[in-house]
Parts: structure tokens; C-alpha cells; sequence
């Protein structure tokens, strides 16, 4: 329209003609010009009148020091030629200064269409003016459309030219705008001044700036529901630019858009749409529970795309989050014809190792979309742990040393979320309450990988797990459950000629809470089992089995209630229950092994009676030996052992008489050992001097209740009260 404006005033001064009816009269200094009936016309077909009686009168020199005064009466008319139809009607005023009105019928060039109520307005005196109006714009944008903005305008030029509009804040509404895939409904809003006027033009150039404080749209970005709000948005005049504070805009159904934010954004226009930089931006889209935020980049908007490029974070949406904020410095989205696509890189804050690659689609129209995450090789070591990754490894693993890869997939369809992933890892080496692992390989495969639920039937593979005792070449089979709980469904080593049975389990990992495994031992070679800890000084031969219950929590680990116990010749494997004492059969027709210790004895305070003990043992071929087991992994572990047998060799260290009354008679030891458990599995030291560990009475209640259920089966158990040597120890 401004273009359409100037047109006509060119095309008006290129031929033209003006008749007037003329008077003018000069009398000393003053003088005055009088114009009746004057009409101009163009070859353009512009026309401006002063028709009827109207009159114009120029008179000199001016009141209060004015060099003219000029006077209206009537009114002057424009039309045609690109001119719009207007009616300027003024009228002096009593006290000086004119008064009047100026009528304007709507002006359109092209799509643009201006109205204007009457604009009303009062020239004082000293020749300043001030004029109230109210407009109404419709028409293009560029890459858009606007319909409907209607705001009040005031203002004030003074007599050296110079205007200031709308000093105060005043109600702006709108029926419509459209800009590229975006459109603003129906909507009214409160427009202020930056400063002291909306705009100002004068000597010192064109100022000002407007303000909308809580803004507050709503409109559609296609098909979708769109609101765009802000703390503040304001227009800075002269400086062609834009910023909104606390922006936030959501596209979707109220309760699972996509949102878009930002704690700053400023904008200008450019050659091809609009563009600037944002911070403190961040985003969701819908249900995803996946957060992006602390951004700071560049925004454009051009070709009907808006487009974001920036370095931002990305977290867990749920509180505690699954795993810790990862650093995204290459997040790129774009917004264009209601989709969505964004890729970005997922570093680890610790060391900017790459976690994972990112390519996010989006359908705002559908609300459906998908998220594929690529793990080339994420490589754990002293750089970076498990726990900088997720708080769910702390406390679980340590020490780890491995490389994961895989990749994973979240879909989505507005309300639901599904998610999927495969993983795979390879030669591993960690710490873990139980003890270290090396060579962990295996792959896991989830159904649902926000949840961290897995399929049944995972499986890993171990090359060694030494919790005290070295165990190699086992597998573990498992799943994990919802509620970061992961159900053991089995597993097992081959250990010393026999079996390790990992019996199926549930550990909840979501709370503070005991953690429960319990192996299963069958078939275990003594003689294996004493080469493999390469025991000095002790052989024995036997097959044992028994069950070992481990209790986990933060504390560190624990045996609770282990049982091992010799399995008597001929017998099929003892399968003991869990979460029972067990019930052990004795046979007295039946031998279970031999045991044969001959190292050194130093405490010299045993007497005869208990050299001849440790001589039994030299060549003691036993019916029943059971093994009790209770205490810390990492701590002090106490094992009490019971057997009964009857020595095959020769006494040495006492009378002939009395060697010869002790050989071939049954013996009876009850032992218990406290120690340190890696220390008492890791080294020979107990069995090759065990009579500092021998004690006065077993003292503990599962002792007790040992001794009560093999006495049932017929095992000769030495009572609490018996003889006691000549040192004061009971035999």
C-alpha cells in the first residue's frame, strides 16, 4: 500500500492542472491568499478539491511569533489516480488552532486492505497537533497472510515536525495471520512503548519500540493445535530486530505436545525469512520421556522450515532419571510441512565419549514417530564408568573394562510409547560384590528399552568369576523386569569335578533392599578342589554337595546359611531345599572319603590327647563330614565342620600301649574357623596349621541345631558336655 501511495503522488505531479479562484491582498508587512473553489486533476486521474464554498486563507505574519497562520473552512476532497477517498474537514477553534477530521474510505492495493476510523484531531496554536485514530490492517506478509489486526493510534507531532504515536500502552486483536505452515487465531493482546512512545520520528531519526508483556497466542502449525507463549515479546524500531523472554511453544493435543522452549530469543528479518539466537532452549516431544534442555544456538525460519542448531543436554524425563544428562553439542531440528526430524550425537559430560548417535522423526498431524539410537563402541575403562553413565550401575559394578555397541529404537503414536534395543558386549572386566569377573560376553536383547525390560532367556558367558574361589567357563541365563528388577533364571560353572548351580532367582535393584542368590554344589571332588587352591600339606578324597545361599545389599555381600556335606559311597547327589536347614542323612555302614593332614601342629598346649587328635588325622578315612558356613564375603566368615571317622594309621607321639588302643577307633571332630573368607579360600595358611583356629565349642545356634538333626540320622555328634583333657579343653 505504501507502495501504491507513492505511485500516486509521482504519477500526480507528471501532468497536471489546478483552478482556484484567487485573493490576495498585502497591506505594509501583513498580507493574506484566499483559495475558493479549487479543484486539481491529473493525467493520472487523481483528483483533489476544495468544492462548495470551502476555503483556504494563508494570512502573515503569524500570532505568537509564527511566520503564517492558514485557515480551512470546508473541507478538501481526494480521489482517484491511486489516491484513496478521503474528506479533510477543519474548523477554527476558539482559543486558537484548528480542530477537525479526516474521513478515509478504505485503501487497497493488491491483498492489502487499510481501514481508518475517523481520524480526529486538534492543532494548537504553537502548531502542534495531536490526532487519534483507529486501524484495521489486512493483507500479504511475506511467506503469509494477516486478517484482522486492529489497534488504536494516537499521537503528537510538534511544530518542528517531529512525531511521537501511541505514548501508552493500548489493545491490540486479531482475527488471523498465517505465516509459512503456521497460523494465529482470533486473539487480543496489550501493546506498550519501549520507551517514551511506540514510535518516534524526528531529528535525531526514527526510535521507539513496542512490547507485548505475557503474551498468549493460539493457532496451528497444519493441522495441529499450536500455542505459542512468552513472558515478554518485544519489537526494537530502528534496529530491525525481535526478542522473546521465557518463550514456549507447544504443537499437539493438550496433554502430549511437542514443546519447544527457550529463555531467550531474538530474531531478525533477513533476505530469506527470519533468523537469531536462542538459549536456555529445551524441548519434549509428547509422551517420550526424553528432556532436552540448557541449549544455546541459532534459529531460522525461511521456505516454510523452522530450524534449530544448537548444543543442548538431554536428560531423563522420570525422577531419579535411568541414566545421567548426556551432552548433545550438534542437536539440529527441523520444522517443516508438520514433521519433525532431528539427529544428534549423545556424549558422556566425564570425557565426551560417544554414547550414542540420535535421528529423531516427528508427524505432528499423526503424533506418531520414532527415535533410532546407533552405539558404535562406547569403551568403559578409567576414563569412564558405568555410573557416569546411569546411576543404576553404582553400587553394582566397578572396575569395569569393556566395549558396548548396539542399537536401540523408541516409537511412538501420541499416547502409547514402545521401545526395543539390541546390545552386545565382549570380554569384559568388572568388580562386583560377589568378586571379579573377567571375560564377560553376551547380548541383550530388550522389548522394551525405556523400561528396561529385556526377553526371557538373556544370557551371558564368563570366563572366570572368583569370589574367593576361582569358578571359570560359566553362563548365567536371566531377564530383566519392570521396576529395575532382574530375574535370574538360572546358570552354572563346572568347579573341581562338579557342578555350581545358579538357582533361579528375583533382585530387586529399585530400592535398599537384601538381594538374594543361591548356588547350587553337585558333585564336588575334594581331591580337585584341594589342587585347585593348591593346599599344602592336607589331601583328601570325597564328593560333596551342598547349597550356598548369598545375601547382597549395601553392605556388601554375605553367606547365609551355607551347607556343604560329604555324599556317602553308593548315595545319589543330596539336593538340599533353599531357605531350610537342610536334613542330612547319615549311614554309619556307609564312607564318604579320606582325609589326611600332615602339617605341623604349633600351639604346644594341646597335650597328648590333643597331638593324638591331629595324629588321627593324618589317615582318617570319615562317614560323614558336613560344613557350615556363615558370614561376610568381605569380612570375617565363620565355618563350622563336623565329622566323624576312624583313623587307618599309625598314632605317633605317645605310648605304644595307647597308640595301638587309638588306632582303628571312631573319631570325632567339631571345628569352627573364623577368618577372613578371600583370605581363607585365598591362602593355605588355616588348613596347614589349623590348631589356632580350633576352638572349645562350635558356640553358635546353627551348630546347635546341626548337631540335633545328625544325631536323628544316627551321626555319633560329640554332646556339649564331655571329658576334658589335662590342659582343660573338652575332647
Amino acid at each position: 500500500m505504501a507502495a501504491r501511495l507513492a505511485d500516486a503522488v509521482r504519477r500526480a505531479g507528471e501532468d497536471n492542472v489546478l483552478q482556484t479562484g484567487l485573493a490576495f491582498a498585502q497591506r505594509g508587512k501583513g498580507g493574506s491568499l484566499a483559495l475558493t473553489d479549487a479543484r486539481f486533476s491529473a493525467r493520472s486521474g487523481a483528483r483533489i478539491a476544495i468544492p462548495g464554498g470551502g476555503r483556504v486563507t494563508v494570512g502573515w505574519p503569524g500570532k505568537g511569533g509564527q511566520p503564517v497562520d492558514w485557515a480551512l473552512d470546508g473541507a478538501i476532497t481526494t480521489e482517484g489516480g491511486g489516491f484513496p477517498r478521503a474528506a479533510l474537514r477543519l474548523a477554527r477553534r476558539p482559543g486558537g488552532g484548528l480542530g477537525g477530521q479526516l474521513f478515509v474510505e478504505p485503501y487497497a492495493a493488491g491483498d492489502a486492505r487499510l481501514s481508518l476510523e475517523p481520524v480526529r484531531f486538534v492543532a494548537g496554536p504553537k502548531g502542534d497537533t495531536r490526532f487519534s485514530t483507529q486501524l484495521r490492517l489486512d493483507g500479504p506478509l511475506p511467506g503469509g497472510r494477516l486478517r484482522g489486526l486492529a489497534a488504536p493510534v494516537e499521537g503528537q507531532m510538534s511544530a518542528d515536525g517531529a512525531l511521537a504515536i501511541n505514548p501508552r500502552c493500548v489493545p491490540i486483536s486479531l482475527i488471523e495471520a498465517r505465516y509459512g505452515n503456521f497460523s494465529l487465531g482470533r486473539t487480543r493482546q496489550t501493546l506498550c512503548p519501549v520507551g517514551r512512545s511506540l514510535l518516534a520520528v524526528g531529528p535525531g531519526g526514527v526510535r521507539g519500540g513496542a512490547e507485548i508483556r505475557k503474551l498468549a497466542l493460539a493457532g496451528k502449525s497444519g493441522d495441529s493445535p499450536m500455542r505459542l507463549s512468552a513472558d515478554s515479546a518485544r519489537l526494537a524500531m530502528g534496529r530491525q530486530g525481535f526478542a522473546l523472554a521465557n518463550a514456549e511453544l507447544a504443537i499437539g493435543p493438550q496433554d502430549s505436545p511437542v514443546r519447544l522452549s527457550a529463555a531467550t530469543l531474538t530474531g531478525k528479518a533477513t533476505a530469506k525469512g527470519l533468523g537469531g539466537r536462542l538459549t536456555g532452549a529445551g524441548g519434549r516431544i509428547g509422551s517420550v520421556p526424553l528432556i532436552v534442555e540448557n541449549g544455546a544456538g541459532d534459529w531460522s525460519f525461511a521456505d516454510g522450515a523452522l530450524k534449530l542448531a544448537a548444543g543442548m543436554t538431554v536428560r531423563d524425563a522420570q525422577a531419579p532419571g535411568r541414566f545421567e544428562p548426556l551432552n548433545v553439542p550438534d542437536f539440529a531440528l527441523t520444522l517443516k510441512d508438520s514433521r519433525i526430524a532431528a539427529t544428534g550425537s549423545l556424549r558422556a559430560p566425564r570425557n565426551d565419549a560417544l554414547v550414542a548417535r540420535a535421528v529423531i522423526a516427528h508427524d505432528l498431524g499423526s503424533g506418531r514417530g520414532k527415535a533410532d539410537l546407533a552405539v558404535p563402541g562406547l569403551s568403559f575403562g578409567p576414563g569412564l564408568q558405568p555410573e557416569d553413565v546411569t546411576r543404576l550401575a553404582l553400587g553394582v559394578v566397578a572396575n569395569v573394562t569393556a566395549q558396548v555397541s548396539g542399537e536401540g529404537h523408541i516409537r511412538w503414536n501420541g499416547t502409547h510409547v514402545t521401545s526395543d534395543g539390541l546390545f552386545r558386549t565382549d570380554n569384559v572386566a568388572l568388580a562386583a560384590a560377589f568378586g571379579p569377573v573377567e571375560g564377560l560376553s553376551g547380548e541383550l536383547r530388550f522389548t522394551d528399552l525405556l523400561g528396561l525390560v529385556s526377553a526371557p532367556g538373556q544370557e551371558v558367558r564368563m570366563r572366570s568369576v572368583n569370589p574367593g574361589v576361582e569358578v571359570r567357563d560359566g553362563h548365567v541365563r536371566y531377564r530383566l523386569e519392570a521396576g529395575q528388577k532382574v530375574r535370574i533364571e538360572g546358570g552354572g560353572w563346572p568347579f573341581s569335578g562338579g557342578q555350581l548351580v545358579l538357582l533361579p532367582t528375583t533382585m530387586d535393584f529399585s530400592a535398599d533392599v537384601d538381594r538374594y542368590m543361591t548356588f547350587r554344589v553337585i558333585g564336588l571332588d575334594a581331591g580337585a578342589f584341594i589342587q585347585a587352591m593348591d593346599l599344602k600339606n592336607i589331601s583328601a578324597t570325597g564328593t560333596f554337595d551342598g547349597i550356598m545361599p548369598l545375601i547382597f545389599n549395601a553392605q556388601g555381600g554375605r553367606v547365609a546359611g551355607g551347607v556343604l556335606t560329604a555324599r556317602q559311597q553308593g548315595m545319589p547327589p543330596l539336593m538340599m531345599p533353599e531357605g531350610v536347614l537342610p536334613t542330612i542323612p547319615c549311614d554309619p555302614t556307609r564312607q564318604s572319603g579320606t582325609l589326611s593332614y600332615v602339617g605341623p601342629v604349633s600351639n604346644e598346649q594341646l597335650g597328648a590327647m590333643g597331638r593324638l587328635a591331629f595324629d588321627a588325622l593324618k589317615n582318617l578315612q570319615y562317614k560323614c563330614l558336613t560344613i557350615l558356613m556363615d558370614g561376610a564375603l568381605d569380612g570375617e566368615m565363620v565355618t563350622n565342620v563336623v565329622f566323624n571317622g576312624v583313623n587307618r594309621g599309625q598314632i605317633g607321639g605317645a605310648p605304644a600301649g595307647l597308640a595301638r588302643n587309638f588306632t582303628g577307633l571312631p573319631f570325632i571332630f567339631n571345628v569352627r574357623i573364623a577368618a577372613p573368607f578371600r583370605g581363607l579360600l585365598g591362602t593355605a595358611q588355616s588348613f596347614i596349621d589349623p590348631s589356632t583356629l580350633i576352638q572349645n565349642s562350635i558356640g553358635d545356634q546353627m551348630q546347635e541345631a546341626m548337631r540335633s538333626r545328625m544325631g536323628q540320622q544316627g551321626v555319633a555328634v560329640q554332646p556339649a558336655e564331655s571329658e576334658t583333657m589335662r590342659n582343660g579343653e573338652q575332647k
